[in-house]
């Protein structure tokens, strides 16, 4: 039996949301070595929420799930300098 986090425990099993990612950015989230994802556009969800992680081509399949702990909204310099290392990107990307 695995040690569920709090943030597991306060998730509403109910409610998730999709994560539509690359296939190397999705392996890399579930490895444990990207924990903060940027994205163009605000999710609408409440955290913390359970995300299905889907890989896009060539996988095309929902590989894992995780945690979203927390929503943070920025300019891009801003977040790329509290969480760009975190990103498992390059700042040209």
């Amino acid at each position: 039996m695995t040690k569920s986090t709090k943030s597991e425990r306060l998730v509403d099993p109910d409610r998730m949301m999709i994560l539509s990612l690359k296939p190397r950015y999705a392996e890399v989230i579930l490895s444990g070595s990207k924990t903060v994802e940027l994205r163009r556009t605000e999710p609408k969800i409440r955290v913390p929420t359970r995300a299905l992680i889907y890989a896009t081509t060539p996988v095309m399949a929902l590989v894992g799930t995780c945690i979203v702990e927390s929503v943070i909204t920025d300019r891009l310099a801003v977040l790329w300098e509290a969480y760009g290392s975190r990103t498992g990107l390059r700042h040209a990307e």
